[in-house]
């Protein structure tokens, strides 16, 4: 969180934008996993999804305050050839694929 603070703080000075990684991890459990709307609950119960969310939410301060362009991903869990998959949205990816083989 210092890192991306520290990157959101200097922005403005140097006139650039700034790009950071997130997780759909932000959500946490209790959002809604079909038909999710743009505004939802995101009340995050890892320290992990809480960083993504405190991390979107400093994102979007900085812009609104200082217009700093600031953009955000929400990256669905990384596949790989040699490791299996270990929960989450990684294993839903891993199934469509197989299933189009």
């Amino acid at each position: 969180m210092g890192a991306l603070l520290n990157t959101l703080e200097l922005a403005p000075e140097f006139k650039c934008g700034v790009f950071t990684p997130s997780s759909i991890g932000a959500f946490g459990k209790d959002t809604p996993p079909n038909g999710t709307p743009q505004d939802t609950v995101m009340k995050p119960n890892t320290i992990y999804e809480i960083c993504r969310v405190s991390g979107e939410l400093l994102s979007d301060y900085y812009f609104s305050r200082f217009g700093v362009d600031t953009r955000s991903v929400r990256f669905p869990g990384i596949i790989s050839h040699g490791t299996l998959p270990g929960g989450g949205t990684t294993d839903y990816a891993v199934e469509i694929f197989y299933a189009a083989i």
